[in-house]
């Protein structure tokens, strides 16, 4: 998928758009997330503008593995590996996403409360 010019997440991977890089490589990046939730709240994002998990997995799946990878180090770099973490994926406006581009919610550094169903 091409990045779309006027997607947040696409400006802030060509540096359109400032932020402080947690991580980047030629797949992914991740950042802090600028209205935190709790105390760690990171954002796992693809380079390429999915704008959905199923893009993702009809055209590359091992991204998937890539992004859950990611969560993971980053997970344990903030140190609540042990203490346990949140990943969250909202999909559709319904789910409350509010931006068209694929990204997972790591969240973490607090007793997350569990809505129920």
């Amino acid at each position: 998928m091409n990045s779309e010019t006027n997607c947040v997440f696409c400006r802030i991977d060509k540096s359109e758009i400032e932020a402080q890089f947690l991580h980047t490589d030629e797949f992914c990046f991740a950042i802090n997330d600028i209205n935190p939730v709790s105390p760690v709240h990171l954002l796992v994002i693809p380079k390429f503008h999915y704008r959905n998990f199923k893009e993702i997995l009809d055209d590359d799946p091992k991204l998937v593995s890539h992004l859950f990878s990611l969560s993971d180090q980053l997970s344990k770099a903030h140190r609540v590996d042990q203490t346990g973490f949140r990943l969250v994926i909202n999909q559709g406006g319904d789910a409350g996403q509010e931006i068209e581009h694929f990204h997972m919610h790591l969240l973490a550094g607090q007793q997350l409360d569990f809505p129920s169903a």
